[in-house]
């Protein structure tokens, strides 16, 4: 008789744990309130819950904001997977260049050589033909890179239909506390509860919560590079003089076109509290940093109502002129929404198995931004510490052929 593994957590990656432990012959059952196979404005019942973070994701394969363990491990698995998914055709994967643009000169991140079709900008800041740049003559630095981008309202459909294909088993339900959980049988409980995992059995290590703020520019067709012919994205770090957080840290502005709107992003607000509740209808109250420059109120995304959100007006205007230059679309004319979300950083991503109340319990969660990126390969690692929990050891090569072969 399979396993039986309870996952907590109905985000991208509970969701992905829960494939891969199907396709490897567990029977699997998803714990979960909000899941990625409802839609967005489904999660969004109530204007004011900005929990289910896998709903806002841009979703590329890059791995920012995120300290793992063996990271360039991580990475190559993620590459390898995206590419099986992209090869599909009916994952909503894609690949598309993207650009990461500095106004000043900047070292070059150690995962971006690793990325497909790599290329450096000229270091005198002249850039090259296409590169997002806000204004003729000021100098770019950085790089860019072909990287994979999930689309997430054809990402989210295909892993939830692939997750309940395999006979996966779904429970909406409300916050779980510790007490029920151990009343479950279950072989193992995988913990991948993202900001609220923590307070299910406790965390030691210090974690931060970013609030974002983001616009949804309800365009048409996908934006194209004007240059290059490329669908394309950014993330563009001006002078701190034109844009910059608290204490004139440098800011960066982000562009991803999705297919249910084109994503404009570059709000990264910390707190070191926000106030957990057990009740699901009361919206988390932010302790943290708020913007304090002049604002933009856009209508909240997915509200039939007149509410409001406050947008950073350099970061809307930013975004706007960079993807006038770079695809000759402006914006001014097209219908703008704002949403809200958090990410819970952790200090590294909790990844590891423990015994809880006598019950072995594997934490996935701590993700911050990389979500996507690390979803799979932290899906195989969950694997095999199951594997090591029940008696099925396999090393990770040969989880990860499996899997993948079950993919194809």
């Amino acid at each position: 008789m399979a396993a039986e593994v309870v996952i907590v957590g109905g985000g991208v990656s509970g969701v992905t744990t829960g494939i891969v432990l199907q396709l490897l012959g567990y029977q699997t059952r998803l714990l979960c309130q909000y899941w990625i196979g409802d839609t967005l404005d489904a999660v969004r019942h109530d204007a004011s819950e900005p929990r289910f973070a896998s709903q806002y994701a841009a979703a590329s394969v890059i791995p920012h904001n995120a300290a793992i363990t063996d990271e360039s491990w991580h990475l190559q698995t993620s590459l390898r997977f995206f590419e099986a998914l992209r090869s599909r055709g009916d994952a909503g994967v894609r690949t598309q260049r993207h650009y990461e643009v500095f106004e000043w000169p900047q070292l070059v991140a150690s995962y971006a050589e690793a990325m497909l079709g790599y290329r450096v900008l000229p270091v005198n800041g002249e850039g090259e033909c296409g590169v997002p740049r806000r204004a003729d003559g000021v100098p770019v630095y950085g790089w860019s890179f072909q990287t994979y981008f999930a689309d997430m309202p054809r990402y989210c459909a295909f892993l939830s239909g692939l997750y309940r294909g395999l006979g996966g088993e779904l429970e909406k339900t409300g916050f779980c506390d510790v007490d029920t959980l151990m009343a479950i049988r279950a072989s193992v409980i995988v913990n991948c509860g993202g900001a609220w995992g923590r307070t299910l059995w406790g965390d030691a290590c210090s974690s931060r919560y970013v609030r974002g703020i983001l616009v949804r520019a309800h365009a048409g067709d996908m934006p194209r590079n004007r240059t290059t012919g490329e669908i394309c994205s950014y993330n563009y770090h001006p002078a701190p003089s034109v844009y910059c957080r608290s204490g004139g840290r440098p800011a960066d502005v982000y562009f991803y076109p999705r297919s249910d709107g084109w994503i404009l992003g570059g709000t990264r607000l910390e707190s070191t509290e926000l106030s957990d509740s057990e009740d699901s209808n009361v919206r988390p109250v932010w302790h943290g940093e708020t913007w304090q420059g002049p604002v933009i109120r856009l209508p909240r995304d997915g509200s039939g109502d007149s509410v409001e959100l406050a947008v950073p007006e350099p970061m809307l205007m930013l975004n706007r002129e960079l993807i006038r230059r770079l695809t000759g679309i402006d914006l001014k004319d097209t219908r703008l929404t704002a949403m809200e979300g958090f990410r819970h950083q952790r200090q590294t991503v909790r990844l590891e198995l423990e015994t809880q109340h006598g019950r072995p319990v594997v934490h996935n969660y701590g993700h911050g931004g990389a979500g996507i990126t690390l979803s799979w390969s932290c899906a195989i690692r969950v694997a095999e510490l199951v594997g090591d929990h029940v008696g099925a050891c396999a090393d990770l090569r040969h989880i990860e052929a499996k899997v993948r072969a079950g993919l194809a």
